[in-house]
């Protein structure tokens, strides 16, 4: 009997373990009829049930692994496919059924890598379609910076087939690249000779108009180059080049005849993005002066015929001021609260009494007046006892997105037709029309964006609700109560308004009572009946907008550009100041017939090479991490070089570096470039502060700045970015800095 005992236990345990291996078989057997996540969430949901079916967990653990290795092929023939929205779509039900899967987790970010490169790709194509070749160029340098060089190949022979288009558009000669510099010491020289010697100087051919006159000239400038040296010719002697071919150059007087006789006109399409193409056009003409301009509203398109240098200044212009339009949310809560109170107290006799001398409705007053012999039936008799006290509070809360200076409207409530006029036609017919009119609440808001990102906003509020009939029940005739406000406010982005007080109290009391006995007094209100009601409505209403979309700014340089003297437009300097050291004198000629021209004389005319070194660097300095997004295992460490280029003009550096620190930990942050002074870090609570002093040789192109070594603390996410940059030119002064985010994804 003891033994007995003890095994009871161990085979009703036996009997349990053999029944959910019943009932696991019958989960796979349905399971494997429906979608694989579907099967996974309804077996968490039987796991969650019953904890400890150890079968059903194990049963639980192979779908997860089937579904997520399912979607992982899904999505890779996606993919492959080139559809990248559909393959993130199975990567991510994949992740929902396995979270940590390490194949799914770098597929999605190659998968998120390439929709973002493909999308930038589309938009440079975009761009480069509508001629906006600038704005192409720029997207596929920020593409070629952010990706890894794998994924470049479409990227880079994009951007070559983009420069050398660009290339084709300046008309200019091969020689004004050339690098290399000449003295020139003209004293008394006529004209032609030193345009002679500037065309052996640089082996080019020159070909004069028969404009040129011959005059003397002195002028004495060291260490030119041919740009600079041809400037100072032109301008001196009052003359204008033509190009004939890439070695070949024609002089010409600069009169007005002669400019029409030689400089190419070229007609020009220009694409707008945003701004109507008639607004540009009263911009352009406002500060230019165009030989030809139309507009094509229906594509929204400029099109200008005018010489190079002009269509250029136009594109300077276009770019400039069609830049896409801050676009913010606006997050509003209306809240309407009513409070009705209606009392009705005493006994209603009616409004009709019948009597048989007579057969017609009398009133009391003619009955008691008239006091012969007749037989008075009364109405029914109501005896009204009615109580009501509402509270009523109504909640919207809607949200709309908003273009800047463009108008939002919200209505809550309703569109009641109400009647306009009635017409009565020959035929006696009568037509009557309506107009529909919005009851209820109405709010009309136009947001303007400013560049500090505060937002002037306009609003109008209006409630208004429908009234009593003042006509007739036949021919109804609303009366509309209404209340309004309108108010103009500056907030700051995220900032919330409060617009209440808009309170409306209406009180009334009616009391019906049978003529001479209802002004009995006590007696009296037996024959009385009251009708009171109390009304009051309150409405508040707040108002947040949210920046969506910040201002797109133009480029600091593109905000002041080069436009020539004001009789001719040009998009370079009539003296460039790239690398001229001096120049010493500069006479215009004196025309007198009397005075004998003395011999002309060439001296220092030996070339003396060397290389443009610009003074005025135009190209906005890059903070960037080497790569747009490192992928590490847990537990392992692994460094993070950091890049800095166009930074000839930067000599202090401020970098406060931020990151996750429960996912990645910095351990140490060393200098890499020998222009680096001084260095020295410090770690925050969001990550770490960096200070950078750099010497006054630093190149153009400086790479590879500081390295980070990290430690991969867990698996997730994490995103690299400096806040706040600051960094200062050799005289303490600010400089602006672009940068470059990256990604950090722990397995």
């Amino acid at each position: 009997m003891r033994t007995t005992r003890l095994f009871l236990p161990v085979i009703f345990a036996l009997f349990l373990a053999s029944c959910s291996s019943l009932s696991t078989i019958d989960y796979a057997e349905r399971y494997d009829q429906i979608e694989p996540l579907d099967a996974v969430l309804e077996l968490r949901d039987e796991v969650k049930a019953s904890p400890g079916d150890v079968s059903l967990k194990s049963l639980l653990v192979q779908y997860e692994a089937n579904a997520a290795e399912f979607y992982y092929q899904q999505g890779a023939e996606q993919l492959d496919r080139g559809q990248y929205a559909l393959a993130i779509e199975e990567f991510n039900r994949g992740l929902t059924a396995a979270p940590d899967h390490d194949k799914l987790l770098q597929s999605i970010s190659s998968a998120l890598l390439k929709q973002h490169e493909h999308q930038q790709i589309r938009e440079a194509q975009s761009q480069y379609r509508v001629g906006n070749l600038q704005e192409a160029k720029a997207i596929l340098l920020r593409l070629m910076q952010a990706t890894d060089l794998g994924a470049q190949d479409q990227t880079s022979a994009f951007l070559a087939k983009v420069n050398n288009e660009l290339d084709s558009q300046y008309n200019e000669l091969d020689v004004f690249s050339d690098p290399q510099k000449i003295t020139l010491n003209f004293q008394n020289t006529q004209i032609k000779a030193a345009f002679g010697f500037l065309s052996k100087a640089f082996d080019i051919n020159i070909v004069f108009d028969e404009s040129v006159k011959d005059q003397v000239i002195t002028l004495h400038a060291k260490n030119v180059s041919f740009k600079q040296a041809l400037s100072l010719l032109l301008t001196s002697s009052k003359m204008f080049h033509q190009k004939v071919g890439n070695k070949t150059i024609l002089i010409a007087a600069d009169t007005t005849a002669k400019r029409n006789q030689y400089e190419e006109l070229l007609i020009r399409t220009f694409q707008l993005r945003t701004m109507p193409a008639k607004e540009m056009a009263d911009i352009v003409k406002g500060v230019l002066q165009v030989n030809k301009m139309v507009v094509n509203e229906q594509l929204n398109t400029l099109i200008v015929r005018d010489s190079q240098q002009l269509i250029d200044l136009v594109d300077k212009m276009i770019e400039v001021n069609d830049r896409r339009p801050a676009e913010l949310l606006l997050e509003v809560e209306i809240l309407e609260v009513n409070r009705n109170k209606a009392e009705q107290l005493g006994i209603d006799y009616g409004s009709v009494i019948t009597s048989v001398a007579e057969d017609s409705p009398l009133n009391l007053t003619k009955i008691l007046g008239a006091l012969e012999a007749g037989t008075v039936t009364l109405p029914n008799v109501t005896f009204r006892y009615f109580k009501q006290d509402v509270d009523a509070e109504t909640l919207a809360n809607p949200k709309i997105r908003v273009i800047n200076q463009k108008q939002a409207n919200i209505h809550i409530g309703d569109r009641v037709p109400l009647r306009a006029s009635t017409i009565q036609n020959a035929n006696g017919q009568t037509q009557t029309s309506y107009e529909y009119s919005d009851i209820g609440i109405r709010l009309d808001v136009t947001p303007t964006i400013h560049f500090d990102d505060t937002i002037s906003v306009q609003l109008t509020l209006e409630v208004s609700s429908l009234g009593q009939n003042l006509g007739s029940p036949e021919e109804p005739t609303y009366s509309i109560g209404t209340r309004n406000t309108s108010t103009f406010m500056l907030l700051k982005d995220g900032e919330t308004a409060m617009i209440g007080g808009l309170i409306r109290e209406e009180e009334r009391s009616n009391t019906v009572k049978l003529p001479g006995l209802g002004s009995i007094p006590v007696i009296g209100r037996l024959f009385q009946t009251r009708d009171d009601s109390i009304g009051r409505t309150d409405v508040l209403l707040t108002i947040t907008p949210k920046i969506v979309r910040r201002w797109d700014a133009a480029p600091k340089q593109l905000q002041t550009i080069y436009s020539g003297t004001a009789d001719h437009y040009s998009t370079t300097p009539a003296f460039p100041e790239d690398s001229m050291d001096a120049v010493s004198e500069l006479e215009l000629p004196l025309v007198d017939s009397s005075k004998r021209i003395a011999q002309s004389s060439i001296a220092g005319n030996a070339k003396l090479p060397g290389e443009a070194v610009n003074k005025y660097v135009s190209k906005m300095p890059v903070f960037s991490f080497s790569k747009s997004v490192y992928s590490q295992q847990a537990d392992s460490p692994f460094e993070v070089v950091t890049q800095l280029n166009g930074a000839s003009a930067v000599r202090k550096l401020q970098l406060p570096v931020v990151f996750n620190n429960t996912i990645i930990k910095l351990v140490d942050v060393r200098a890499l470039h020998p222009s680096i002074l001084d260095f020295s870090f410090e770690r925050t609570d969001r990550g770490a502060e960096v200070l950078v002093q750099l010497s006054e040789d630093v190149s153009l192109e400086l790479q590879n700045l500081f390295l980070m070594d990290f430690d991969a603390i867990s698996r997730g996410i994490s995103y690299l970015n400096v806040e706040k940059p600051t960094a200062l030119d050799s005289n303490d002064q600010k400089l602006a800095l672009e940068v470059s985010a990256s990604r950090v994804v722990i397995q």
